[in-house]
């Protein structure tokens, strides 16, 4: 191929690649949250399907033949078409025995399906359904109805594994885990020797957190049989109990739109930057979403919400994808048009989750009215190292067994596996009957988003990183542990000359470049002034700890 043959291949490719992702994005919505339910889209025909894969393999040869025939921002985009046509080297037999397995299992997962009857209903509402219980029973009974799975779904999760597994292996991986971690800019052995820091780093720390729980817990109620999990209001233990008296939920009283607006403003992100669904009662999908459908102005965000801490820190994180979305740069290509790193984005959205634990942030919802915050200020401290180390261990759990699923096929005891990991990082035990249940699909990400659940434990590491970064960009003795989003403000939502400040930073450092960058993680280092790990992070959990 010529150079000038080579470049409109490069344009016809990445206009496939982008009509398929906006198609594949009005699929999903579709799927999860409008009425429509277990329709899916036309893909293209197979000829023009095998035309284009044919077009890319030519076009790969010609551009290795043809060093620096694209464009630097051109190379950037070949890169994102590359890892869309990348699994079609794969056998086609494969790939079209996954797409059909996973729309079967997606119509398992769908409220209108035969044995929907057994999906837990809305979340909010179990969520929720904790406060107040006093008795170990109705607990246990309130975790269970939370926990289960159907259990149809157990031989056609184990049948998606082995293929994914498959399609990697004829694409030279060890296994599907490996391939993603690959594809996302990972070496193995760092990604591993980081969660092994995280896991050597947090183990006491987390067995001195569950303890003193544990002990609230028991004055709170009668006490309870140690080892189980049904007495801390989350199924899966990965947050502190909000009905703790030290946790922020005691002091706001949260609207959690208001207060995201409000937030928002005070940063200078003034405007409506999302549109927020409801979704369908009994819905599969997580709690919340955020989607960014045309990559555009259609930014939506689906959640069921309510007037509680839960809710607030579910829309404070979308929340963080949606601003970020905005404020791309809309003379970005559509393919570089989106963060730079899925994993930089959850960190983001994690540093916004955090809020409700900052002093600062809490004194300026209740103006007038914080003499009772600054008080508490050490509760609200130990409130935040709770928190963060149940979600580190939980993490921590669910990345390791989903491991281990895909270095093993899907043939093992999935459900022994799974708890094994819960008992080694959380220290519970699975209850008795629940040997055949399949208690680790309760988590969808499992089949909707696989490999993927790093990019929140990861993510924090990002998000200590990025405030401590915020706090010299403040100059004014801030403390990354109170990033002053506020810029001293009393009053949130009024703007300052610091918040202000810090509001343009982002918007012009994090969120515009998007993906136009050669390495995400050297962008992430350029920007936060040192090399993503987790010393910042556990950092961070030690001088809560002794704050608290």
């Amino acid at each position: 191929m010529t150079p000038e043959s080579l470049h409109s291949a490069f344009l016809e490719l990445a206009a496939f690649v982008e009509q398929r992702q906006l198609a594949q994005n009005r699929e999903l919505w579709e799927r999860q949250v409008s009425r429509v339910t277990g329709r899916r889209t036309a893909g293209p025909a197979p000829e023009a399907l095998e035309r284009q894969v044919r077009l890319f393999q030519e076009t790969e040869r010609g551009i290795d033949q043809h060093a620096g025939c694209l464009s630097q921002q051109e190379a950037r985009q070949w890169r994102v078409i590359r890892s869309f046509f990348d699994p079609y080297r794969a056998p086609a037999q494969s790939l079209v025995r996954m797409t059909k397995l996973l729309h079967r299992i997606e119509l398992a997962l769908s409220p209108r399906a035969p044995r929907a009857k057994i999906l837990p209903v809305n979340r909010h509402k179990r969520w929720r359904c904790w406060r107040g219980i006093g008795n170990d029973a109705a607990r246990e009974a309130a975790w269970n109805a939370c926990i289960t799975a159907d259990p149809q779904l157990g031989e056609p999760f184990a049948e998606l594994v082995d293929l994914r597994n498959e399609v990697a292996r004829a694409l030279g991986y060890a296994d599907f885990y490996e391939y993603r971690l690959r594809c996302d800019g990972w070496i193995p052995a760092d990604f591993d020797r980081m969660l092994d820091e995280m896991d050597r780093a947090t183990a006491a720390p987390y067995e001195r957190a569950r303890t003193t729980v544990d002990e609230e817990l028991a004055r709170l109620w009668k006490p309870f049989p140690a080892g189980t999990c049904w007495q801390y209001g989350d199924p899966w233990v990965q947050t502190a109990p909000a009905f703790l008296p030290n946790h922020p939920a005691k002091w706001l009283r949260p609207r959690p739109e208001l207060l995201v607006q409000r937030t928002f403003a005070g940063l200078g992100w003034t405007g409506k930057y999302y549109r927020q669904f409801l979704p369908r009662q009994a819905s599969w999908f997580p709690n919340a979403f955020c989607l960014h459908l045309n990559r555009g102005a259609d930014i939506r965000i689906a959640a069921n919400l309510g007037p509680d801490v839960h809710s607030l820190n579910l829309l404070l994180h979308e929340a963080g994808h949606a601003v970020w979305f905005a404020h791309l740069d809309p003379r970005l290509p559509f393919l570089l048009r989106t963060p730079a790193h899925p994993l930089l984005s959850e960190g983001f959205s994690m540093l916004m989750q955090r809020l409700p634990f900052m002093p600062s942030w809490v004194r300026a919802t209740r103006p007038g009215r914080s003499t009772g915050v600054l008080r508490h200020e050490r509760d609200l401290r130990r409130a935040d190292w709770t928190d963060r180390l149940f979600f580190t261990r939980w993490s921590l759990a669910l990345i390791r067994f989903e491991r281990a699923v895909y270095a093993g096929g899907g043939a093992a005891d999935l459900q022994a596996l799974y708890w094994s990991m819960v008992r080694r990082h959380q220290g519970f035990e699975m209850p008795q009957g629940r040997g055949d249940c399949l208690d680790y699909l309760s988590k969808h990400h499992l089949i909707t988003h696989p490999a993927s659940y790093h990019y929140y434990l990861l993510g924090m590491c990002f998000a200590s990183l990025l405030t401590q970064r915020l706090a010299g960009v403040q100059g004014h003795d801030t403390d990354p542990l109170d990033l002053d989003l506020t810029g001293r403000s009393s009053v949130l939502g009024l703007p300052t000359a610091a918040s202000l400040e810090l509001g343009e930073f982002l918007r012009e450092h994090l969120f515009a470049p998007g993906a136009d960058c050669d390495d995400p993680f050297s962008f992430a280092a350029k920007l936060c002034g040192q090399q993503l790990s987790t010393t910042a992070f556990l950092e961070d959990l030690a001088r809560l700890e002794m704050m608290s």
